[in-house]
């Protein structure tokens, strides 16, 4: 009763929000804040505990690296079926992710980015401030697509994958990427699947980005994230609008 009370309520502000052409917020108990733009919306589906919710899919797994921390990295890309599957390309903070066909028509630029926009003239006044470590939260693409306490690796995480895993770039079954391999012996294989930019697909097989839960303090319009191409790897930040890989981790 109380579901249907909800969800009536819920499709209720959904039709006032598509009359208005703007859109819908939804408050989660952790403080966080999710915002849909009335276009993208379709329909509205509730789940309680034992149906069918985010989840991982069959085959992922997290893998111990043997890393200080014990952060355990999944083995495949949100979006993903294996490990070399390049999965889905998302812009920062925005749980709703995009292949590789362009063709779809979202843009992945500051005119398409759900969370406001950045004018160049370092005003950040227009960007929405969805928090400086976005895991576990509602902004958390790994935890809305797979449930559960999956999260998008923080910085430090990242920067503990570096600093204690050696990497080397692979043609694992036909796809060029790098392997990553723990002090324990453990390794992943993270495909370079290029980046989605204004529009189109870019570096596919060449290098690349992946996401990591953390805001760019000095430059809001940017987050951090991992960057692997054939001749190296990195930590380094990129524009919140560009749809790039999200890598598990628990």
């Amino acid at each position: 009763m109380r579901k249907s009370m909800i969800l009536a309520a819920v499709l209720t502000v959904m039709g006032a929000a598509t009359a208005l052409a703007q859109g819908i917020v939804v408050n989660k108990t952790d403080g966080s804040k999710v915002y849909f733009k009335a276009s993208e919306v379709v329909s509205v589906t509730t789940y309680g505990y034992g149906e069918d919710g985010p989840h991982a899919p069959a085959g992922a797994e997290a893998v111990d690296l043997g890393l200080p921390s014990g952060t355990k990295w999944a083995n495949m890309n949100v979006g993903a079926e294996k490990p070399e599957d390049y999965g889905l390309y998302f812009a920062w903070g925005e749980t709703t992710g995009y292949t590789s066909d362009i063709n779809d028509g979202h843009l992945f630029n500051w005119e398409s980015y759900q969370y406001g926009y950045y004018n160049d003239d370092d005003d950040f006044s227009h960007l929405v401030n969805i928090g400086s470590d976005i895991a576990g939260t509602g902004y958390d693409a790994a935890t809305a697509n797979w449930g559960g306490d999956w999260r998008m690796p923080s910085q430090a995480q990242i920067k503990e994958l570096l600093d204690n895993c050696t990497s080397e770039w692979i043609t694992q079954n036909g796809v060029n990427g790098r392997k990553f391999t723990g002090p324990n012996g453990g390794s992943v294989f993270l495909p370079a699947a290029g980046d989605r930019l204004n529009g189109g697909l870019d570096g596919a097989g060449d290098w690349g980005f992946y996401w990591s839960s953390t805001l760019d303090e000095s430059g809001p319009c940017y987050a951090y994230g991992l960057y692997i191409y054939s001749g190296n790897v990195r930590w380094g930040d990129g524009n919140r609008y560009v749809g790039q890989s999200v890598r598990p981790v628990r």
